[in-house]
């Protein structure tokens, strides 16, 4: 039996590599003589740049800023022809926000870090823009190539989404001068009730009256561009994809499919015989595009059977089994508040019970309604 096991992070315990070897160890309580194959994976967002490296890419770093302008040395990796970013990892936070830092966040740092990429001996970048901080359309990292958002006196915006809403004019600055791709993990617009601002920037710390803000401010700038605020995906990263895409001409991609292809995921699993993924919550979100759904579709596509384990599962039984799973187990429900406190232990756990109810005594039912 050929096992193969593609997980993205379960965000705040254990990053890709982590819950894939947990995830192998309970397998192998089950199956000791499977070849079990353990393949991170990750759609745009943070662990990108590991997956990256895992395929033979070599690691650099440069100069670049956190989300309130700190400096940072940050991370990239050039894979063969192209330079990879990391959103979530070029503008890192070194000691964390500080209060009112989701008005405030800027996506500058990708800015410097793609202007550092363009001095490799590549044919592309590609950025992959979740796991942000800010919600400020991209006008962070278009300021590091002279693009200057102006008030009504023609004077510059203070960084960040916050200021936004006072946006007057803007001025053209450059372009970058090799292609480049913005990598989305999710399907949502940048303005509207599920755009960047309405839906994620609370994940990211902004109260309900400076979500309200933030959305006036992406806004404003859709009326003052011009550039079509439904475009799908470009909500991505606090709409750093639109911004990517409307100032620096950056072509928007599903990230998934570029990272499941620098992973080789089309070629193991024509020799699989049963794939496990998961991620930290499986929910409404899950299924405009996150890996643990595309992982699902890769694999019915291949004749494969799949099942998953998450560290929360939102909906019934009929969620997940539309989205192709023949099995799905919560790390929440099988070990409680074990689940954070030892969540590498849970998820061999896990791992073990899908296994055997699924695979040893030919069930296939976790248990879940």
């Amino acid at each position: 039996m050929r096992v193969l096991i593609a997980p993205d992070k379960l965000k705040g315990t254990l990053g890709a590599a982590e819950a894939a070897a947990a995830i192998a160890r309970g397998v192998a309580r089950v199956f000791p003589d499977a070849t079990v194959v353990e393949l991170p994976l990750a759609d745009g967002g943070e662990g990108t740049l590991d997956v990256a490296v895992a395929a033979g890419g070599r690691s650099r770093r440069a100069a670049s800023c956190d989300p309130w302008g700190r400096p940072v040395d940050a991370p990239f990796v050039v894979l063969r022809n192209e330079a990879v970013l990391e959103a979530a990892r070029a503008a890192a936070p070194p000691r964390g926000p500080r209060p009112g830092a989701a008005l405030r966040a800027s996506s500058a740092g990708v800015g410097l870090l793609i202007r550092a990429a363009e001095r490799e001996n590549v044919a592309g970048i590609s950025v992959g823009v979740g796991g942000s901080m800010w919600t400020d359309g991209g006008t962070g990292a278009a300021s590091a190539f002279g693009w200057r958002f102006l008030d009504r006196r023609g004077h510059p915006l203070a960084p960040g989404g916050g200021a936004l809403a006072r946006l007057h004019s803007v001025e053209a600055g450059e372009t970058p001068r090799l292609p480049a791709v913005a990598l989305c993990d999710v399907d949502n617009a940048l303005v509207g009730p599920a755009g960047a601002a309405r839906v994620f920037a609370p994940q990211k710390g902004a109260s309900p009256s400076e979500v309200e803000r933030l959305e006036a401010g992406l806004e404003r700038l859709v009326a003052i561009t011009g550039i079509s605020g439904d475009l799908p995906m470009s909500g991505a990263g606090g709409g750093l994809a639109w911004g990517l895409a409307g100032f620096l001409g950056a072509r928007l991609e599903r990230g998934f499919d570029r990272v499941a292809s620098w992973a080789r995921l089309e070629q193991h699993l024509a020799t699989t015989d049963l794939v496990i993924t998961g991620e930290g919550r499986f929910d409404a979100g899950s299924l405009g595009g996150k890996t643990p759904v595309a992982v699902a579709r890769a694999a019915r596509a291949a004749g494969v059977p799949v099942v998953l384990i998450a560290g929360a599962l939102e909906g019934g039984r009929e969620t997940w089994r539309e989205q192709g799973f023949a099995a799905a187990l919560s790390l929440t429900d099988l070990a409680g508040e074990r689940a954070l406190m030892d969540a590498s232990g849970a998820l061999e756990e896990a791992a073990e019970v899908l296994a055997r109810r699924v695979y040893a005594d030919g069930s296939g039912d976790t248990g879940r309604t």
